[in-house]
């Protein structure tokens, strides 16, 4: 079967496509501009569709890696605005645990309000969580967090020694 048939608006035109199967897919010409311009596709001419790319800071992405102590005392992962793509956290204890992650520069487990929280699931063998997001979440202030045993944002429960570790994946 070929790839093209005819179509007939009035005075009759060919339309190009590819038969896939029994079925005809059209064939489009890519191009690009702004309302009322078409600037044709084309790599071999040297003019590719083009592509912004996001922005990123060389080296990748900061860590930060802590094995929580028997203590609410907030780690401060960055002092100043960042974004927040991964956070990690292992738990060999048969307690859960939250992650208390606040917009600031510093934070008092019991006070303030956190952005997230994220539960770190009781296991004797070493459960853990991830969470991740490609785009970063913004924090405008700084990335700080603490680790406590219960969920209400005001709890102050401090967490066994040793049994939790955290990391954090951030610019």
């Amino acid at each position: 079967m070929s790839d093209n048939f005819d179509v007939t608006p009035g005075s009759g035109k060919t339309v190009a496509t590819d038969d896939v199967g029994g079925v005809h897919f059209q064939r489009v010409k890519g191009v690009w501009g702004p309302d009322g311009t078409a600037n044709d596709i084309d790599t071999a001419a040297g003019k590719p569709l083009p592509v912004q790319s996001l922005p990123q800071t060389s080296g990748g992405l900061s860590r930060s890696r802590t094995l929580i102590p028997n203590n609410t005392t907030a780690i401060v992962v960055k002092s100043g605005a960042g974004q927040l793509y991964k956070v990690r956290a292992t738990n060999n204890s048969a307690t859960i645990a939250y992650i208390k992650i606040y917009d600031a520069t510093s934070a008092t487990a019991g006070s303030g309000t956190p952005v997230d929280t994220i539960m770190i699931p009781a296991s004797t063998s070493g459960a853990g969580v991830v969470d991740t997001t490609d785009l970063g979440v913004a924090f405008s202030t700084g990335i700080t967090y603490i680790v406590t045993t219960g969920i209400a944002d005001n709890d102050t429960g401090a967490p066994a020694a040793n049994a939790y570790v955290v990391s954090f994946y951030y610019k």
